[in-house]
């Protein structure tokens, strides 16, 4: 199983499970509707089923796994609906983030992450400008200053890495680097001069874009 390259050390916990499982099917190496045995998983890790249990839960409250009947945790197969609805929520913290944000602080914060995208686009590394772009919109909302709206956006991040890591491979996304650094670029001027609605008119274009584009994607995988 693909699980057993996950490294844990004898003081691993649940959340330590939790990650690597997650990047497993981050890389598509558990993919889509793999069930993840709890009994096979705590035998090779040398850990408790129960440690194993509470991992799950972990991966279940991110959106990456579910529960089915008669066939126990399961690697979830994205829908249609289920992006929609990540979407929609992304897009209300984000644009909620830009209108509240003071100014001169999101401007940084953005111009920053915006200069670790392009390092990560230049170098045609797929992995790193996904990760590098998920840190540009998490600094848009980290530049709020509220632990509790980062915290409420974290979860989404993983279900959102899933989706862009689909694009990624589907639809070789990341090597379009003119656009996406374009649509960044435009978000991080907005900042820059200080308008807050131009910015987030940007972020929502930006946002319904992908979501457009992975729509019909998995409109056509499922023809």
């Amino acid at each position: 199983m693909s699980e057993q390259r996950i490294s844990i050390d004898r003081q691993s916990t649940p959340a330590q499970i939790a990650r690597g499982l997650t990047e497993l099917i981050l890389r598509h190496e558990l993919p889509t509707g793999r069930p993840i045995r709890e009994s096979v998983l705590a035998a090779e890790l040398g850990v408790s089923r129960n440690t194993v249990r509470e991992a799950i839960r972990i991966l279940e409250r991110s959106g990456l796994v579910r529960h089915e009947m008669n066939r126990g945790a399961v690697v979830r197969e994205p829908s249609v609906d289920d992006l929609r609805d990540l979407f929609e929520a992304r897009l209300a913290i984000e644009v909620g983030a830009a209108m509240a944000a003071p100014l001169p602080a999101a401007a940084l914060a953005v111009r920053g992450a915006f200069t670790q995208l392009s390092a990560a686009l230049a170098a045609s590394d797929a992995e790193a400008a996904i990760a590098s772009d998920l840190a540009f919109h998490t600094a848009i909302v980290g530049a709020v200053g509220s632990s509790r709206l980062t915290a409420a956006f974290t979860p989404l991040i993983n279900e959102l890495r899933l989706y862009l890591s689909i694009l990624a491979v589907a639809e070789n996304e990341y090597d379009d680097v003119g656009r996406i650094a374009a649509e960044h670029e435009v978000i991080v001027v907005a900042f820059e001069a200080h308008d807050r609605h131009r910015a987030a008119q940007e972020i929502t274009a930006h946002i319904r874009g992908n979501a457009a584009r992975l729509v019909a994607l998995m409109g056509s995988r499922r023809e």
